[in-house]
């Protein structure tokens, strides 16, 4: 997993989370991420968006067991 810093919101008590579609050579994959509202965490990439969403809403519960994700 790939942690990058973002910026921080005051009062968030849930993680966001969606996909960023990247473009590598011919192929198009991709990449779950969570914001916990101080870092991103970027999840490995799959080759369709449905695949992505579902590990992104798996990290988000991962990290916060009462989300309804």
């Amino acid at each position: 997993m790939i942690v990058a810093e973002a910026f921080c919101y005051q009062g968030q008590s849930h993680p966001c989370y969606g996909v960023q579609r990247q473009v590598h050579g011919l192929d198009t994959v991709f990449v779950p991420w969570v914001h916990d509202g101080c870092v991103v965490y970027w999840g490995q990439p799959q080759h369709t968006r449905s695949q992505a969403m579902d590990e992104a809403r798996s990290m988000a519960v991962v990290m916060n067991p009462r989300f309804p994700g």
